[in-house]
């Protein structure tokens, strides 16, 4: 799964009501086989709040990504956390449709003349209603399976417009420590996520569209490649899973960090 692109906002925790006991704690790892290097990341589950911490060869984190689900008159939010510059800032449904008037207000004050190319290149970036849309997306069981870190796991194969883009292999939720747990979260996760990308299509065609699968694939993805000219590019590989005791506090900005506007405003 691909680092996804810094945005944030966040609500009081006040409003968040929570209490400490046993979430779950995974640990991927992010191979580059072009690059040939390697990172690490740990995600961490509380019913339905996610924390992602990705953690370089160096051993340092600079950058979390934090879910927190809407419920109790809260609405769903992603905070991306930057540990170098001490802020965060908020992926809401608001923020997008945001995006969307500014991008329309921008246009406003293009010359007639270049109205219609900037509309143009909007269009072949999927910037704008009508647009061309993402790649159609398909997933194809093969019938084979594999093990992935001693777990058992069924292959798929993703499409692309009838190109084949990713192997993903799938086992069942219950088939490692704290999978059934984590389930429901990322599946809430995939729902904002395709709710984001709907409302703002060109930052769709950026982002991996595995989220999306996790419903489809009913089960949790031990390895992602993808492929790209018939060949591995990257993979994804799961390496471990436990319980752990986790905090309220661990699902919020770090005390100290500034809020950053996303559009570039305090």
């Amino acid at each position: 799964m691909k680092i996804l692109k810094q945005a944030v906002l966040a609500l009081p925790l006040a409003a968040v009501s929570m209490t400490a006991h046993a979430g779950v704690v995974l640990e991927m790892e992010y191979r580059d086989l072009a690059e040939k290097t390697s990172t690490t990341s740990q995600t961490f589950v509380e019913g339905k709040f996610i924390k992602m911490k990705t953690v370089h060869a160096g051993g340092a984190a600079d950058a979390d990504m934090i879910y927190r689900p809407g419920g109790a008159g809260r609405t769903a939010e992603m905070l991306m956390i930057d540990h170098g510059e001490k802020s965060y800032a908020v992926m809401d449904e608001s923020s997008m449709k945001r995006v969307g008037s500014m991008m329309d207000e921008a246009l406003k004050s293009v010359p007639p003349e270049q109205r219609a190319m900037v509309m143009e290149m909007m269009k072949q970036q999927g910037q704008v209603p009508g647009a061309p849309q993402e790649p159609k997306r398909e997933l194809r069981a093969t019938g084979r399976g594999d093990t992935v870190a001693g777990i058992g796991c069924k292959v798929w194969e993703a499409l692309e417009n009838g190109v084949k883009t990713q192997e993903i292999c799938a086992a069942g939720s219950s088939a490692f420590p704290g999978g059934a747990e984590a389930m429901p979260a990322f599946i809430d996760l995939s729902r904002f996520m395709q709710k984001m990308l709907a409302s703002m299509p060109s930052i769709g065609a950026a982002m991996d569209q595995s989220l999306a699968d996790y419903e489809k694939l009913n089960g949790f993805p031990l390895r992602v490649r993808d492929y790209e000219g018939g060949k591995v590019t990257s993979e994804v590989l799961f390496k471990s899973s436990k319980t752990q005791t986790l905090a309220p506090s661990f699902f919020q900005a770090p005390a100290g960090y500034k809020r950053q506007d996303m559009f570039g405003g305090n």
